[in-house]
């Protein structure tokens, strides 16, 4: 199964802050939704981990599923 997580990027400083990790895309569109809303956030994306289904070396890293802002 796939694993969602929200991840921003704050105004100021540029860091990457990262939601945790689920398995319910839609409880990570609810994270990055929250972070939008704060406003301290320049840019928020949805990142997904497919666990290596479409190749073995990829498994455990995140890759870009949605822009949401």
């Amino acid at each position: 199964m796939a694993l969602y997580k929200a991840q921003g990027s704050l105004k100021r400083t540029r860091k990457l802050v990262d939601g945790e990790p689920t398995r319910n895309s839609v409880t990570a569109s609810l994270d990055a939704r929250n972070m939008v809303q704060s406003g301290r956030y320049k840019t928020v994306v949805i990142l997904c981990d497919s666990e290596g289904v479409d190749h073995p070396d990829n498994a455990g890293k995140f890759f870009l599923d949605r822009i949401v802002k």
